[in-house]
């Protein structure tokens, strides 16, 4: 079950990459892809507030996401790729978060909340520096 767990855990917190297609800058001689214009600028809008991934869970770590995951939806700064990629690896937590629920035993329940406890931080620290890096 052990092994079960960190496969789990693993594959809900895998590495997501980003789309870099964007167009080449100008002058460097290059062409846009076909069919590709000139992006459009306009302000930024205020995201709407999505509800939270995941119910509080009493693990501090896992719960200081959630807050911080409130800050990173309010900032209008964030890219919107940076914001589905952040979506879907703060809603792969609630999995990571359920498995200490779920542990038949206290020996997985602690290997559960030690991977859940270390991805929550990862996850926070993310989110927190997107948050800077945004300006907000």
């Amino acid at each position: 079950m052990k092994h079960v767990i960190i496969a789990l855990v693993l594959a809900v917190v895998g590495c997501k990459k980003k789309n870099n297609s964007a167009p080449p800058p100008p002058g460097s001689g290059a062409t846009a892809p076909a069919g590709s214009a000139a992006p459009e600028t306009k302000p930024p809008e205020t995201p709407a507030a999505k509800p939270a991934p995941f119910e509080a869970s009493g693990i501090a770590e896992c719960d200081a996401v959630l807050e911080t995951y409130k800050k990173f939806q309010a900032c209008a700064k964030i890219k919107d790729e940076d914001r589905v990629v952040q979506d879907v690896n703060v809603g792969g937590l609630k999995d990571v978060v359920g498995l200490v629920g779920k542990a038949q035993d206290d020996a997985e329940r602690d290997v559960a909340k030690t991977a859940a406890v270390a991805n929550c931080k990862d996850q926070d620290a993310k989110l927190a520096q997107l948050i800077k890096d945004a300006g907000c």
